[in-house]
């Protein structure tokens, strides 16, 4: 679940800030001083080349454990299947999300919660904790499921919380797909959970996540129920410098002085859409990276009104464009173009996506 250019892991779930043993100058989030002594303990060989991390090995090994061989650790996609913890690697980042069940109390409303990082920088974020004893809205605000990548429903948690750190009952995610295609072009993920099936009107919802040629993401959302609901999709990004504009559902990000791009859209009509960061009546457009402490982020959301609704996210490096017609989506980079239709049955019994075609644009080849 690494990243491989800062050491850090996606933040998913409370932070409560702890380092027990801090015997280097590296990052707090940073795990590379903690996994290469990890290695060296057990191994006595060194996963990084020398670096401000091998200050940890001083300590606890001597000046003999920097002669310890190096050996490359390749990264291979993670399916803990039990858990639910899964990442989708690309050449240049990787996307983490969870969809299994809880073994163990809860402590934020996340399932299917999206984590997305590219080029050393996360992309895509979790809110973090924050505090457990500040007052409200902040004792329980980031760890809520609106704050989160992800979708709620009347404005909900997809648990209903009972005092500071308890919550019922369990969301429980459930796999439907994970497969890559035999060229490899792309790999496609699709998950559910049941955290509001437990309203009057139950709601599903399923997430498909689609990876194409390396470093773009095709993200549905879809959720129905029998009666109308206010179904919000939201995204909380790193603050960057940045460009929005409503008009053509675009958000575009600078990580790096390099572009890109955040398409968002709806097969449902009436949507409204808003960008906010730090929002000075709620957690909402913050980031908690470390106990007690916050800086602004981006917050983007996307509301609908209806009985079932359908949600496209597509995210990449450089230009996007993004074309919607009835059930199909044409997404166009740089050096593909990929079209995937949409499935219309009402009750999702089949896949909520079917990659139609994946080619090369004309001007490249």
């Amino acid at each position: 679940m690494q990243d491989e250019k800062t050491g850090q892991l996606p933040s998913y779930g409370a932070n409560d800030g702890a380092l027990i043993l801090p015997l280097s100058n590296c990052n707090y989030r940073d795990y590379r001083p903690v996994l290469q002594s990890s290695f060296y303990l057990v191994d006595r060989k060194r996963i990084y080349t020398e670096g401000p991390w091998d200050e940890d090995l001083l300590w606890l090994f001597g000046p003999e454990s920097m002669n310890a061989p190096v050996i490359k650790k390749k990264k291979y996609n993670l399916q803990l299947k039990k858990t639910g913890y899964y990442t989708l690697r690309t050449k240049n980042g990787f996307l983490f999300t969870r969809c299994g069940k809880h073994i163990y109390r809860p402590g934020q409303g996340d399932m299917l919660h999206v984590d997305i990082w590219w080029n050393g920088y996360n992309i895509a974020i979790d809110p973090g904790s924050y505090s457990y004893n500040a007052p409200p809205p902040w004792d329980k605000g980031p760890g809520m499921t609106r704050y989160h990548n992800t979708l709620t429903v009347d404005d909900l948690d997809q648990m209903d919380s009972y005092g500071r750190f308890l919550s019922f009952p369990w969301v429980k995610g459930k796999v439907f797909q994970d497969q890559v295609n035999d060229e490899e072009e792309f790999r496609y993920f699709e998950g559910t959970h049941d955290g509001y099936h437990r309203l009057n009107d139950p709601v599903q919802y399923r997430r498909g996540i689609l990876r194409c040629n390396e470093d773009y993401w095709i993200i549905i959302d879809k959720l129905w129920g029998e009666i109308p609901h206010r179904y919000r999709l939201h995204w909380l990004f790193l603050n960057l410098q940045h460009h929005w504009d409503d008009t053509d559902r675009r958000l575009i990000l600078y990580p790096g002085g390099k572009e890109y791009q955040i398409h968002y859209g709806s097969l449902n009509e009436n949507i409204e859409a808003s960008l906010i960061s730090a929002d000075e009546q709620s957690p909402r457009g913050w980031l908690s990276p470390y106990y007690y402490y916050k800086e602004p982020a981006l917050s983007l959301e996307i509301v609908t009104k209806a009985s079932s609704a359908v949600f496209y996210t597509v995210l990449g490096p450089g230009v996007i464009t993004v074309k919607k017609h009835v059930n199909l989506l044409s997404v166009s980079t740089e050096n593909r173009e990929i079209t995937i239709e949409l499935s219309p049955d009402p009750h999702g019994e089949s896949s909520i996506v079917n990659v139609k075609r994946i080619g090369i644009p004309a001007s490249v080849s």
